[in-house]
């Protein structure tokens, strides 16, 4: 397996504190910062700003590269997956074939037998199952190969992406490979993701699990990540609750000030208003003049 490394987002390493905090609109965010003189300063601005955020961790801990069974883990996701891309898109090109009134050319014939993984009888009212061969134990989408996709790949892959070539593919501009110490491949590592979209969680911290890293691709794996790192400990986090508890309460003050301002001046507004109204009155009181000149 490959050793080039994972890329990351913040490629520097060593002792860091790590802030999470969240707010409902923007999600997680994280702060780090080298000495707890620093993160006073960044947290200082951030409450200000957001003064109903939500303290959710601070931690010790040391910055590293992903190890070298991480790297490993990804490449070989990427195999797969180019793997699974190519068969995926060579049965739909024989798909076209076939409708077409074309032959297949060999490893490929079209599957006469449907034959469901499980009974779906009773879910396939309109027969679109069975003439689309869905879930077929013998095919993919009516198309047999008789080679498996590792071969198809090996035999066929490179002579088709010379005739197609895929789009290039450009990572974010801000990765690149981690300058920290190497992690051990059985330290216990955790890692920043960045999930963005709707109804996702802004950056979280996860757990590195290599298990399931071996089953699929985790976000960890992937360009969602912006650091790996080592728990060392949870500091005192009172003085920045202190700190974001006072920021909430003169928010809080600052709008009850604002609220009775504006109730004073909506008060003001209206005695103006019956003032105005009854000063019309007494005016058309003194200039009135009678029509029959009496």
């Amino acid at each position: 397996m490959t050793t080039t490394p994972l890329t990351v987002c913040y490629p520097e390493g060593g002792r860091h504190l790590l802030m999470r905090w969240w707010s409902d609109s923007d999600r997680g965010h994280v702060v780090l910062a080298r000495s707890d003189g620093a993160m006073r300063l960044v947290a200082e601005r951030i409450f200000q700003r957001h003064p109903y955020a939500d303290l959710r961790e601070y931690l010790d801990v040391e910055i590293v590269a992903p190890s070298r069974l991480l790297s490993a883990l990804a490449a070989e996701h990427t195999r797969r997956e180019t793997i699974e891309t190519f068969r995926a898109e060579m049965t739909w090109r024989m798909r076209e074939a076939v409708d077409a009134g074309r032959t297949l050319p060999a490893p490929f014939s079209v599957c006469g037998s449907y034959e469901p993984e499980e009974d779906l009888s009773t879910d396939d009212d309109t027969g679109w199952f069975k003439r689309s061969h869905y879930s077929c134990r013998n095919c993919k989408d009516g198309i047999i190969l008789a080679l498996s996709p590792e071969e198809l790949h090996a035999r066929y892959g490179a002579a088709w992406r010379a005739l197609q070539p895929l789009p290039a593919h450009k990572p974010y501009r801000s990765r690149m490979q981690s300058r920290a110490r190497v992690a051990g491949d059985d330290e216990p590592l955790w890692c920043a993701c960045a999930e963005f979209g709707n109804h996702a969680s802004g950056i979280v911290l996860r757990e590195v699990d290599r298990v399931e890293a071996a089953e699929y691709r985790p976000a960890y794996l992937s360009e969602d990540a912006l650091f790996f790192y080592r728990r060392i400990a949870e500091p005192d986090s009172s003085h920045l609750a202190a700190m974001l508890d006072a920021e909430n309460a003169a928010r809080k003050a600052a709008i009850r000030r604002h609220d009775e301002d504006r109730k004073a001046e909506r008060a003001q507004e209206e005695r103006d208003r019956i003032d105005r109204v009854i000063a019309l009155f007494d005016t058309a009181r003194v200039d009135h003049v009678d029509p029959s000149g009496r």
